[in-house]
């Protein structure tokens, strides 16, 4: 969470701040575009990190592995930076679809789609065995014959 915040934090301090205000390190990384499309995505990217922190500390009932947080972790940061510099760096108004923020959710699905449903699908097969088994021939697959 911590890593989250931070990187939504860098995205904001990248896209509110002038370039010559920057640390030289920082100003090509700097997020110059449209002024309330950045407020809109600023204000979603705190929302994300809101949402997240609920899920975390809140509705998350099993203890979540190192090695899962990690990649949540990164994968998370990387999406939102990514979002943030993208969204943010453009000059179209508020509305106009740019098509390089699809990459980001297609990454993610497949994420989803190949490692974490699987992973996940076989921690409740070894915990509940039979029981998950019976579950999971009844319940109708989201994609059928991937999962």
């Amino acid at each position: 969470m911590t890593a989250i915040s931070l990187v939504t934090l860098l995205a904001g301090h990248l896209m509110f701040n002038d370039a010559h205000d920057l640390a030289s390190w920082l100003k090509s990384h700097a997020i110059n575009g449209d002024f309330l499309r950045q407020v809109i995505l600023m204000f979603c990217l705190w929302l994300y990190v809101l949402r997240l922190g609920v899920t975390v500390f809140i509705f998350l009932k099993r203890k979540m592995e190192w090695s899962e947080m990690l990649i949540v972790t990164c994968l998370m940061s990387f999406a939102l930076f990514s979002f943030a510099k993208v969204g943010g760096s453009s000059n179209k108004s508020v509305g106009t679809l740019h098509f390089s923020m699809l990459f980001i959710p297609f990454v993610m699905a497949m994420n989803f789609i190949f490692f974490i449903i699987p992973r996940l699908d076989n921690y409740l097969s070894a915990k509940y065995g039979k029981e998950f088994e019976e579950y999971a021939g009844r319940t109708k697959k989201f994609i059928p014959g991937i999962y």
